[in-house]
């Protein structure tokens, strides 16, 4: 067996029959039966081509750890953890969210649909390892494909987006959806349409051969040219299984979670329903929030990159709302999880309450709420990752540019949880002094690195 997958920042990740093989899925699924037992499962995932082979391996490991498993089928990754909540069980995702279609991996809830915390996932890693070491059989039975357990769970979740968003009104806005050939393809569009929007759905194969394929939420080019070449009002990019969304506003500009945080921020204010006039986000969201959170009395809490580190901090801190700039956002009003297609309602219904009472208003305006500093970011493929944290040449490289770029400057170097690479982040008042700290610091981190 290849060197196996760890839990990252959101749950095991790995290219498929590669680092990901069926039989490590398997006693992955065995692993998380035992640690989690007596549980009941409920198994979705994401339109790739590998889903069917690990749901088999998936499954039959929680069999096989005296755990019960319903396969529920291709469904976003909120609608499982919504279909947990419901149905008060726990639940696992087979998605690689934003990764393109040759990886996979799993997602784990707990019962009642909150991801798992960091003590259960160690957990998890000690019991495959000992598996793995004790040279644990795989047995793979195949599972018969889901038929009324998938349109009951479709069902449930489209009830519980109703229900979260009480029947949003918008008619009148034309709204382009982006549904990167994942696991959105059905909900996104039938929502939008049910409650009256003019929809222009794009990427909506469902085949998984394409998804996140110069699409989605980390690929906008195709939504912004959409929004524009059709005149839309709006658009919405989600990710291969749909736990975030990327805003695109009627200019064509992208409005990403930052944004989405800042608007969800001050209605949720006016409203008297932001809990302890607080947000949660990363330290990767930028200078430019976080002044107008301040400038509107709103304290902003920073955690590291990861929903499950701000979930944690949302509920330490009992805050109503979290997020990543990459437009993973939470509402704890609502969910306590990111959902991608909830956000965009939430959104447009914000949007439409305006335009009813001001019809000239554009979403351009509606997001212009902030200057954001420049940020630039950068990834650099590397051998030794781990050499990025508490190396005292990179921590002297970050204090020598943040002397240069000044005191409201912000660097963050970190090493991916699912990618041999390491992301770096300069923040700064001027582009051109941004990058060449940017050029400088690769530089370095690929001399530690390798």
């Amino acid at each position: 067996m290849n060197t196996r997958p760890q839990f990252g920042t959101d749950g095991v990740r790995g290219t498929f029959d590669e680092s990901l093989t069926p039989e490590f899925v398997y006693l992955l699924g065995l692993a998380i039966a035992q640690v989690m037992s007596n549980v009941e499962f409920v198994v979705g995932r994401d339109t790739r081509m590998s889903g069917p082979v690990l749901r088999d391996a998936l499954i039959s490991g929680l069999l096989s750890g005296g755990a019960h498993a319903t396969d529920i089928g291709i469904i976003t990754t909120p609608g499982i953890a919504s279909n947990a909540y419901v149905n008060n069980v726990a639940a696992c995702a087979i998605t690689a969210s934003h990764n393109p279609a040759s990886d996979n991996g799993i997602k784990v809830f707990g019962v009642g649909g909150v991801k798992i915390d960091s003590q259960i996932e160690a957990a998890i890693e000690r019991t495959v390892t000992h598996l793995i070491e004790a040279g644990q059989p795989v047995e793979i039975m195949p599972v018969a494909e889901v038929g009324e357990q998938a349109t009951t769970a479709y069902k449930t979740y489209k009830e519980f987006l109703i229900n979260k968003t009480d029947g949003s009104d918008l008619s009148g806005l034309r709204i382009v959806l982006d549904c990167a050939n994942g696991a959105s393809f059905l909900m996104a569009p039938e929502i939008f349409s049910q409650y009256g929007a003019e929809v222009i759905a794009i990427n909506t194969e469902s085949d998984g051969m394409h998804i996140n394929e110069r699409c989605g939420a980390t690929h906008l080019e195709s939504i912004c040219e959409s929004v524009v070449s059709n005149n839309a009002d709006i658009g919405f990019a989600f990710d291969g299984d749909a736990d975030r969304v990327m805003v695109v506003d009627n200019r064509g500009v992208v409005r990403n979670g930052d944004y989405i945080l800042a608007l969800f921020a001050i209605y949720l204010k006016n409203q008297s329903l932001l809990k302890n006039d607080l947000v949660v986000a990363t330290a990767m969201s930028n200078g430019g929030l976080g002044s107008f959170l301040k400038t509107n009395s709103i304290e902003l809490l920073e955690t590291p990159v990861g929903d499950k580190y701000v979930l944690a901090e949302m509920i330490e801190s009992e805050a109503t709302l979290g997020g990543e700039q990459s437009g993973h956002i939470i509402r704890a009003d609502k969910t306590m999880w990111g959902d991608g297609i909830l956000n965009a309602l939430l959104v447009s219904s914000i949007f439409a309450e305006r335009y009813r009472t001001e019809p000239a208003v554009t979403s351009f305006e509606l997001f212009d709420l902030f200057t954001p500093m420049v940020q630039l970011h950068d990834q650099i493929k590397v051998i030794h990752k781990e050499s990025a944290q508490d190396n005292q040449e990179i921590l002297h490289a970050i204090e020598q540019e943040r002397a240069l770029l000044g005191q409201e400057s912000r660097i963050i170097i970190r090493p991916s949880g699912t990618e041999d690479v390491v992301r770096i982040t300069v923040e700064g008042l001027i582009e051109k002094a941004a990058q060449e700290s940017m050029d400088r610091l690769t530089k370095v981190i690929s001399k530690v690195c390798g």
